[in-house]
């Protein structure tokens, strides 16, 4: 194993071995990583790869004890920008304390659900009258017209799912 794990490519390998939960490969590859931690850093992909590490992996590693890091500050450096990154996401379901009605009276959570319902409502009657706006503005074009508005149509809903499968997402807890 050791001869296919190199600097440039254990990173990689890393995260597959958390994505499948192989120890083994997942320890070669710390051990690369820890003495090849400077150089990561340094890289671009290096840091894109240690900002998107889980927490537990990210603390394990910046807290090996052969760390092979020249000055304490590039760990105290990429720790705050560990922390700006992950303060940037979005916020999980289960971290997210307006979703938590564990603590809630009864009042409260009616009120809540009561909010919500009335919220989603809104939005329901909006979605409706944005969508007969755009059906009469369609209604006026030309054949011309309606197969280019077809086709901005296909194109707007391309880029759409493109920037969701692009969208950075948080990682769960596990």
């Amino acid at each position: 194993m050791s001869k296919l794990l190199k600097p440039n490519n254990c990173t990689k390998f890393y995260l597959e071995s958390l994505k499948f939960q192989s120890e083994k490969i997942q320890k070669a590859c710390e051990e690369i990583m820890v003495i090849n931690f400077a150089d990561i850093s340094k890289d671009e992909k290096g840091l894109e790869f240690l900002r998107d590490l889980p927490s537990d992996a990210f603390k394990s590693l910046c807290a090996a004890d052969n760390l092979y890091i020249q000055d304490e500050k590039l760990v105290v450096d990429l720790i705050e920008g560990y922390l700006k990154h992950r303060e940037s996401l979005p916020i999980l379901d289960e971290d997210n304390p307006l979703k938590d009605w564990s603590n809630l009276t009864d009042d409260e959570k009616k009120k809540r659900q009561e909010e919500e319902d009335k919220r989603h409502e809104e939005e329901r009657k909006k979605e409706v009258e944005e969508k007969k706006k755009q059906d009469d503005e369609y209604a006026k074009l030309d054949d011309l017209g309606k197969v280019q508005a077809n086709w901005n149509k296909k194109v707007d809903d391309v880029h759409k799912q493109s920037l969701d499968r692009l969208a950075v997402k948080r990682l769960s807890k596990a």
